[in-house]
Protein backbone atom coordinates (compact mmCIF):
# COMPACT_ATOMS: atom_id res chain seq x y z
CA UNK A 1 0.00 0.00 0.00
CA UNK A 2 0.94 3.70 -0.94
CA UNK A 3 1.42 6.36 1.02
CA UNK A 4 -2.05 8.25 1.22
CA UNK A 5 -2.63 11.25 -1.86
CA UNK A 6 -2.77 14.40 0.09
CA UNK A 7 -5.49 15.41 2.29
CA UNK A 8 -8.12 13.93 0.11
CA UNK A 9 -10.11 11.11 1.51
CA UNK A 10 -11.38 8.04 -1.14
CA UNK A 11 -14.90 7.55 0.03
CA UNK A 12 -16.96 4.36 -1.92
CA UNK A 13 -20.86 4.38 -1.90
CA UNK A 14 -22.80 1.31 -1.39
CA UNK A 15 -25.86 2.41 -0.45
CA UNK A 16 -27.91 1.13 -3.50
CA UNK A 17 -30.37 -1.63 -3.14
CA UNK A 18 -30.27 -3.18 -6.63
CA UNK A 19 -33.80 -3.37 -7.29
CA UNK A 20 -32.76 -3.73 -10.88
CA UNK A 21 -30.69 -6.06 -10.59
CA UNK A 22 -32.37 -8.29 -8.44
CA UNK A 23 -29.12 -8.72 -6.11
CA UNK A 24 -27.22 -6.42 -3.99
CA UNK A 25 -24.59 -5.11 -6.11
CA UNK A 26 -21.51 -4.63 -3.31
CA UNK A 27 -21.43 -8.28 -2.44
CA UNK A 28 -21.86 -9.76 -6.33
CA UNK A 29 -18.42 -11.19 -7.19
CA UNK A 30 -15.84 -11.11 -9.54
CA UNK A 31 -12.84 -13.11 -9.69
CA UNK A 32 -13.69 -14.28 -6.21
CA UNK A 33 -13.83 -10.64 -5.13
CA UNK A 34 -16.84 -8.61 -4.23
CA UNK A 35 -16.79 -6.17 -5.41
CA UNK A 36 -16.86 -3.49 -2.69
CA UNK A 37 -13.25 -5.60 -1.96
CA UNK A 38 -12.31 -4.73 -5.48
CA UNK A 39 -13.48 -0.67 -4.97
CA UNK A 40 -11.63 -0.87 -1.45
CA UNK A 41 -8.48 -2.24 -3.15
CA UNK A 42 -8.38 -0.21 -5.55
CA UNK A 43 -8.91 2.58 -3.26
CA UNK A 44 -6.66 1.94 -0.78
CA UNK A 45 -3.29 2.19 -3.03
CA UNK A 46 -4.13 5.85 -3.21
CA UNK A 47 -5.80 6.80 -0.18
CA UNK A 48 -4.19 4.66 2.12
CA UNK A 49 -6.37 4.02 5.78
CA UNK A 50 -8.01 7.89 4.75
CA UNK A 51 -11.00 5.64 3.37
CA UNK A 52 -14.51 5.18 4.13
CA UNK A 53 -17.41 2.81 2.93
CA UNK A 54 -20.98 4.88 3.07
CA UNK A 55 -24.06 2.60 3.32
CA UNK A 56 -27.16 2.62 5.13
CA UNK A 57 -26.94 -1.34 5.85
CA UNK A 58 -23.68 -1.76 7.30
CA UNK A 59 -24.43 -5.14 8.86
CA UNK A 60 -23.71 -6.66 5.56
CA UNK A 61 -20.30 -5.29 5.59
CA UNK A 62 -20.10 -7.63 8.96
CA UNK A 63 -17.14 -9.88 9.22
CA UNK A 64 -15.04 -8.45 6.01
CA UNK A 65 -12.02 -6.72 5.99
CA UNK A 66 -13.26 -3.62 4.45
CA UNK A 67 -12.01 0.05 6.05
CA UNK A 68 -14.27 2.11 8.11
CA UNK A 69 -17.70 2.40 7.57
CA UNK A 70 -20.08 4.91 7.95
CA UNK A 71 -23.93 5.21 8.19
CA UNK A 72 -26.31 7.40 5.58
CA UNK A 73 -27.02 10.60 7.38
CA UNK A 74 -29.81 10.46 5.02
CA UNK A 75 -30.95 7.14 4.41
CA UNK A 76 -32.40 6.75 1.10
CA UNK A 77 -31.51 9.86 -0.66
CA UNK A 78 -28.97 7.92 -3.22
CA UNK A 79 -25.76 9.40 -3.77
CA UNK A 80 -26.56 12.67 -3.17
CA UNK A 81 -26.83 11.59 0.38
CA UNK A 82 -24.14 9.01 0.72
CA UNK A 83 -21.66 12.13 -0.45
CA UNK A 84 -22.93 14.40 1.66
CA UNK A 85 -22.60 11.64 4.49
CA UNK A 86 -19.31 11.53 3.15
CA UNK A 87 -17.65 14.86 3.35
CA UNK A 88 -19.39 15.47 6.99
CA UNK A 89 -17.59 12.04 7.91
CA UNK A 90 -13.66 13.76 6.90
CA UNK A 91 -13.60 16.86 8.42
CA UNK A 92 -12.29 19.54 6.40
CA UNK A 93 -10.61 16.99 3.50
CA UNK A 94 -11.91 16.91 -0.13
CA UNK A 95 -13.95 13.91 -0.74
CA UNK A 96 -12.97 11.27 -4.25
CA UNK A 97 -16.16 8.86 -4.67
CA UNK A 98 -16.83 6.52 -6.01
CA UNK A 99 -19.57 4.05 -6.51
CA UNK A 100 -19.33 0.33 -5.16
CA UNK A 101 -20.01 -0.92 -8.23
CA UNK A 102 -17.19 -0.39 -10.14
CA UNK A 103 -15.13 -3.01 -10.31
CA UNK A 104 -12.36 -1.64 -12.85
CA UNK A 105 -10.96 1.52 -10.73
CA UNK A 106 -7.64 2.37 -11.87
CA UNK A 107 -5.27 4.09 -9.29
CA UNK A 108 -3.48 5.94 -11.80
CA UNK A 109 -6.74 7.14 -13.02
CA UNK A 110 -7.85 8.13 -9.66
CA UNK A 111 -3.91 9.77 -9.10
CA UNK A 112 -4.45 12.09 -12.45
CA UNK A 113 -7.61 13.72 -11.20
CA UNK A 114 -5.84 14.33 -8.18
CA UNK A 115 -3.11 16.42 -9.11
CA UNK A 116 -5.60 18.12 -11.70
CA UNK A 117 -7.71 18.79 -8.52
CA UNK A 118 -4.71 20.44 -6.72
CA UNK A 119 -3.61 22.23 -10.20
CA UNK A 120 -6.73 24.31 -9.42
CA UNK A 121 -9.32 25.80 -7.33
CA UNK A 122 -12.31 24.10 -8.17
CA UNK A 123 -15.53 23.30 -5.51
CA UNK A 124 -15.45 19.97 -7.29
CA UNK A 125 -14.03 17.70 -10.57
CA UNK A 126 -16.32 15.98 -12.32
CA UNK A 127 -14.64 14.23 -15.18
CA UNK A 128 -17.00 13.94 -18.11
CA UNK A 129 -17.03 10.95 -20.57
CA UNK A 130 -18.83 10.86 -23.83
CA UNK A 131 -20.32 13.72 -22.98
CA UNK A 132 -21.80 12.61 -19.69
CA UNK A 133 -20.45 14.21 -16.06
CA UNK A 134 -18.96 11.10 -14.29
CA UNK A 135 -20.23 12.19 -10.84
CA UNK A 136 -19.32 8.92 -9.25
CA UNK A 137 -15.59 9.03 -10.19
CA UNK A 138 -15.17 12.88 -9.08
CA UNK A 139 -13.39 14.69 -6.36
CA UNK A 140 -15.90 17.34 -3.99
CA UNK A 141 -14.40 19.60 -1.51
CA UNK A 142 -16.85 20.76 1.84
CA UNK A 143 -18.33 23.75 0.05
CA UNK A 144 -20.46 20.78 -1.88
CA UNK A 145 -21.93 20.60 1.74
CA UNK A 146 -24.30 23.17 1.48
CA UNK A 147 -25.35 22.58 -2.00
CA UNK A 148 -26.55 18.54 -1.07
CA UNK A 149 -28.18 20.14 1.45
CA UNK A 150 -30.54 22.40 -0.40
CA UNK A 151 -30.95 19.54 -3.22
CA UNK A 152 -31.74 16.70 -0.75
CA UNK A 153 -35.08 17.59 0.62
CA UNK A 154 -36.43 18.21 -3.10
CA UNK A 155 -35.79 14.80 -3.98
Amino acid sequence: MTAPEGRAWGAILAGGRGSRMGADKALLRIGGRTLIERAAGAMAEVFGDRLLIVTDRPDRFAGMALPRVATDLVPGAGPLGGLLTALREVGDAPVFAVACDMPGLDPAVMRAQLDLWRDGEADALVPVAAGRPQPLHAIYSRVCIGIAEKLLPSG
